[in-house]
């Protein structure tokens, strides 16, 4: 009878136990009309990545999953997406939260790790991260932007597309009125063509005369002749 009793009080328990383990382990956002958004909260305000299991797709799974690797800014958090790609943005967004590029440089993905170099370049002013991009347009895009909005000519240099690089030099020398930028454009074309349209914005007869190439000298000259006669 007692064995009988043990057997039975041994079963409850497992069985309580069981229930118990499932409580644990159930949807918290079972009975939630936006669900998935109540799992990804639930998951950073517990800093637990196993909620987002409950996620509906893997999709927002991994979603959650990279929300709770910012939460705890830590990219181990990252290693439960199984997407290469997808996880290299999520070590991205780590990497950006808490500014370190180092992180940035190790990430496999070669697209995830560009706009990780992208983002932490224009969030930190730095334009020199956007050399290490992969991708050339994308980092010259980078370079280009940075250029523009620090008015930093050593960012057009970083610029590998002849076109944006010209173009990025002469905004600039236009942007300051500093007719010397224009020599650091490598296009000969371009570069006539910024150093006479700032001498002839400026009426600067001698700046006209500094241009080698002997047709842009000659327009540049001909056009100051031109309008300083028409003010006499």
């Amino acid at each position: 009878m007692k064995s009988i009793t043990k057997g039975l009080f041994t079963t409850l328990f497992i069985g309580l136990f069981a229930l118990f383990l499932v409580a644990c382990s159930s949807d918290p956002c079972a009975n939630q009309s936006n669900h998935d958004v109540c799992i990804s909260d639930a998951a950073v305000q517990a800093k637990d990545v196993a909620i987002c299991t409950h996620a509906d797709t893997s999709g927002i799974q991994d979603w959650c999953i990279t929300n709770v690797a910012i939460a705890t800014q830590s990219t181990s958090v990252c290693a439960n997406i199984k997407d290469e790609r997808t996880m290299g943005f999520c070590v991205a967004r780590v990497a950006v939260i808490t500014k370190d590029i180092h992180i940035c440089r190790a990430i496999a993905n070669a697209p995830a790790k560009d706009r990780c170099l992208f983002d932490l370049a224009n969030d930190l002013s730095r334009p020199q991260f956007c050399a290490e991009i992969s991708q050339s347009s994308y980092g010259d895009d980078c370079a280009y932007d940075l250029a523009l909005r620090l008015n930093e000519t050593d960012a057009c240099g970083l610029i590998k597309s002849v076109e944006q690089n010209g173009k990025c030099y002469m905004t600039l020398a236009s942007r300051l009125n500093n007719i010397t930028i224009c020599k650091q454009i490598d296009d000969p074309e371009r570069r006539y063509w910024c150093q006479g349209n700032l001498a002839i914005k400026n009426m600067d007869l001698v700046a006209c005369k500094s241009i080698s190439d002997f047709t842009t000298r000659g327009i540049c000259t001909s056009i100051i002749n031109d309008r300083l006669n028409l003010k006499k």
